[in-house]
């Protein structure tokens, strides 16, 4: 069973204004950005290149978050002209299905136009976003392995010696129901927090 990813978020502090609200979004965006350019660097380690990336749904209709991921990637975001593109993609089907078009690519051709685009924009947001995805795996790594101590935890118990710890799968759940003294907090949730 593969490990599901979470999400993480590092540096929040205890301001609760508009700023600090803003600084959050733009920090799930860039994460939700950072883990498509995740798929676009292996897409591209197997031979496969995108020159540009077609993207849908009310998120993609933000031009913040269409910058961010051409920023990241690399690569151009274009909106369908159309503002329903899951019902062109039906009508197509059924266009294609009609003998209407000889094929899906004519269809797409002959009914579907390209709104706007965006690219990437300064090299140095280019360079931010480098380094920001070095700290995103980072952070990757990080929670990998704070699961895993916990994993062991609830698993070994927390005087397991190292070679019974070191042994387990890193996928082991611990027992349903299983909870740490405090009745409220539930160890199993790989929720972490700390204040620095």
């Amino acid at each position: 069973m593969p490990i599901r990813k979470r999400a993480m978020l590092a540096g929040l502090d205890l301001t609760s204004d508009l700023d600090n609200l803003e600084c959050l979004l733009a920090a799930a965006l860039c994460g939700l950005a950072y883990g498509l350019a995740e798929v676009i660097d292996i897409m591209r380690r197997h031979d496969v290149f995108s020159r540009m990336i077609v993207i849908s749904g009310g998120a993609g209709h933000s031009p913040l978050v269409r910058e961010i991921i051409a920023d990241t990637t690399g690569i151009p975001i274009a909106l369908p002209a159309t503002t329903e593109p899951v019902l062109l993609g039906s009508a197509m089907l059924g266009a294609v299905a009609a003998n209407a078009f000889p094929s899906l690519s004519a269809a797409m051709s002959a009914m579907s136009r390209l709104g706007s685009v965006s690219c990437a924009g300064a090299p140095d947001m280019t360079e931010f976003h480098a380094a920001k995805r070095r700290i995103h795996a980072m952070m990757q790594q990080l929670d990998g392995e704070s699961r895993g101590i916990m994993n062991c935890h609830l698993v070994c118990g927390p005087r397991a010696d190292k070679a019974e710890r070191t042994s387990l799968p890193r996928t082991r759940t611990p027992a349903r129901g299983k909870r740490c003294p405090a009745s409220m907090l539930d160890r199993r949730s790989g929720i972490e927090a700390s204040f620095l």
